[in-house]
């Protein structure tokens, strides 16, 4: 049994090795702890299979809450980065469209600023004739 128990953690530590290079993000790394403490308190017959229990559903609410923050961690998106900043395809096509809008109030701003001018200017503005 102490043999079963001693592969079973080296089994775990070796498939663990492979999220070394995980960025995870502070409500994913928040629940983890709570969940393994809770989860030893919890379970008072096997404290180490309720940590471990508590670890893995606390992480994944942490987890949850943090992809819906924008904060993504390990290969849910992208590449496991804080991609808060950046912009797919929809995002860019909002900031074109918004930049054509921006230029298009621009333009109607001063046509209107002229037409103002010009009520007020034109006899003495050639312009405005």
């Amino acid at each position: 049994m102490k043999s079963l128990r001693l592969a079973l953690i080296g089994f775990a530590a070796v498939i663990l090795s492979g999220c070394a290079g995980m960025q995870l993000g502070p409500n994913t790394t928040t629940g983890i702890g709570v969940g393994a403490v809770a989860g030893a308190v919890l379970n008072r017959a096997d404290p180490a299979a309720g940590a471990l229990i508590g670890g893995v559903l606390g992480g994944a609410v942490g987890s949850t809450i943090d992809n819906n923050n924008g904060q993504y961690s390990g290969p849910v998106y992208q590449g496991g980065h804080n991609h808060r900043n950046r912009c797919d395809w929809r995002c860019q096509e909002w900031r074109e469209r918004e930049a054509r809008e921006a230029y298009r109030r621009e333009q109607i701003r001063r046509q209107i600023e002229w037409q103002n001018y010009c009520r007020h200017n034109w006899r003495y503005d050639h312009r405005c004739r």
